[in-house]
């Protein structure tokens, strides 16, 4: 999962990635609003 599209309308997929990069949902929003949904572009951004 670590490299596919962050689907922002699963709440699973908003779960796994708030754990992995131990950010609020808030965070990972923001930063997929900054970069795109990319799971490696967001957990470059957020680290």
């Amino acid at each position: 999962m670590d490299f596919d599209p962050i689907d922002v309308n699963n709440p699973e997929a908003i779960d796994y990635w708030c754990k992995k990069l131990t950010c609020s949902k808030e965070e990972l929003l923001d930063a997929i609003n900054i970069c795109g949904n990319s799971g490696a572009e967001v957990e470059a951004y957020l680290r």
